[in-house]
């Protein structure tokens, strides 16, 4: 398997052909010095994946040929959402970045009463969520909400099948022993919540547990958030992701 992969705009794919522009066709000719021959794979962000053939090179254009189309490439069947208190930004950023590599669907900010920020650069979140998405091989863009508060959020994930939050707590169940007992093939999304630096108050938990989430904690040790958060992606997912089907694109 082709070890880069590169954006391509939906309206540059024609059923033959696509047409990598800007940054993309830049990086292909000046930083992995791609010839006019080579192969490559193309994502359109929307779910489908193109291994093509690099037919013409020009300066801030590349013409691919299409050789095939995978639907899905790499992506989870179990669509997972991370609802987390706003960080600081590079800490976010960080936890995004990691937790997009790890499969999730969809990030929520969360505007806590402990969040130290009250909102984020969206366009810089989507240019991190494209790389990683790039960096993985996924091909579904990661969706990244404008923050919302707790009682937005309930609204938001009120059809949601799995509904977690993490918390401390030495009576909670561990999240390994929550998941490891569930049919997998029961679920077809989840959202799991983690708050802020300091946590959620008391007040914010009652209401989300009112809300029909289950709490589970991640282990004795105190966690940043950061860290909990993609503890928590990765377990999930892990469990999820073994009914998913392993894709042949050669």
């Amino acid at each position: 398997m082709d070890s880069d992969y590169f954006f391509v705009e939906p309206s540059n794919v024609t059923e033959d052909e696509l047409t990598l522009i800007d940054a993309e066709a830049h990086h292909i000719q000046n930083v992995i010095r791609k010839h006019e021959g080579d192969s490559i794979m193309a994502v359109n962000g929307n779910g489908v994946a193109y291994k093509t053939i690099i037919e013409n090179i020009q300066e801030n254009s590349i013409v691919c040929s299409i050789v095939n189309t995978i639907e899905g490439l790499n992506e989870p069947s179990f669509k997972l959402a991370l609802g987390i208190g706003l960080l600081k930004s590079t800490h976010l950023e960080d936890t995004l970045n990691s937790c997009i590599q790890l499969g999730i669907s969809e990030l929520i900010p969360l505007l806590c009463a402990r969040s130290i920020k009250k909102n984020i650069n969206l366009r810089r979140f989507e240019t991190i969520s494209m790389t990683a998405m790039k960096q993985t091989g996924r091909c579904v863009r990661t969706l990244i909400h404008e923050p919302v508060g707790i009682e937005e959020l309930l609204t938001m994930t009120a059809g949601y099948q799995l509904k977690l939050i993490s918390m401390l707590g030495e009576s909670l169940p561990l999240l390994y022993d929550v998941i490891s007992e569930m049919n997998a093939e029961k679920f077809k999304n989840g959202v799991i919540l983690v708050g802020p630096e300091g946590d959620f108050t008391d007040e914010e938990i009652t209401c989300i547990l009112e809300n029909g989430f289950e709490p589970v904690s991640l282990g004795k040790r105190r966690l940043r958030s950061e860290t909990a958060a993609s503890a928590a992606v990765s377990l999930i997912m892990s469990h999820f992701e073994e009914r998913d089907l392993n894709y042949d694109i050669n």
